[in-house]
Formats: structure tokens, sequence, C-alpha cells
């Protein structure tokens, strides 16, 4: 094949002139170089359509798409809803939390304040316990008399 090839081209060569052939050959190998760029630019789209999901023009498909747009939409409101209502509990929660704190601290407060008093009535009762025998002591010394 390929001596027929090289005796065909001989004859070409000397019917025509090798001018021609050497231009065709140069054309022909422009367009040969440029066949592997569009091989990989075709295997690059066929590749990226294979990644790409396929989805029909059927109404079928854009129906269910449609109501699961229309579902996800209805969740996502809901769970809006569900957000705030939560988020007024929180704010709820966190007043009564910072009430509770306060009176806790105020009845701190107090106890320390009674416990203080108690200690003063006690101090107070012990003093009182050594100074009624004096007390009675004098009492019946200046009676005596």
């Amino acid at each position: 094949m390929t001596e027929q090839y090289f005796i065909l081209k001989g004859e070409f060569l000397k019917e025509r002139g090798s001018s021609s052939l050497l231009r065709m050959d140069k054309e022909f190998d422009a367009v040969r170089k440029k066949i592997p760029e569009v091989v990989l630019k075709l295997d690059s789209i066929l590749v990226e359509n294979e990644k790409l999901p396929s989805f029909g023009n059927s109404v079928e498909n854009l129906g269910s798409l449609k109501e699961r747009l229309d579902t996800l939409l209805s969740e996502n409101s809901q769970l809006r809803d569900s957000l705030a209502y939560k988020r007024k509990e929180v704010r709820y929660l966190s007043k009564q939390v910072s009430d509770v704190a306060e009176k806790m601290s105020q009845h701190s407060l107090a106890e320390a304040k009674l416990l203080k008093v108690i200690g003063n009535l006690k101090s107070a009762i012990e003093d009182a316990k050594y100074k009624l025998p004096l007390v009675k002591m004098c009492t019946n010394a200046f009676s005596a008399k």
C-alpha cells in the first residue's frame, strides 16, 4: 500500500508539478494538526455533558421540580417561623433567668443582714447573761440597805 502511494505520488508530481503538491501537503498538515485539538474539545464537551444531571424537558420533570421547589419553600417558611418563635422564647427565658438571679442576689443580701442581726442578738444575749447576775447583786445590795 505504501509503495502504491509513493508511485502515485510520483506520477502526480510529474503531471502537476511539485509546487502544487507541496502546497496541498502544507494545507493538509495544518488541518491534520488541528484534528487532535478538535477531538480534545469534543471529548471535554462530552465529559461536561455527562457530569450535568439529565433534566428532560418533559412536563412531568418540570412538574416534579416545581412540586419539590414548593415543598422546600414551605419547609423554609415553617423553619423561619419556628426560629422566630424560638428566639422569642429564648428572650423570655433569658429575662426570667435574669429576674431570678436578681431575686437570689437580693435574698442573699437579706440573708447576710439577718445573719449579722442574729450574731448581734446572740452577742447581746451573752452579754446579758453576764450582766444579769451583777445587776441582781447590785439591786439586792441597795435593797438591803
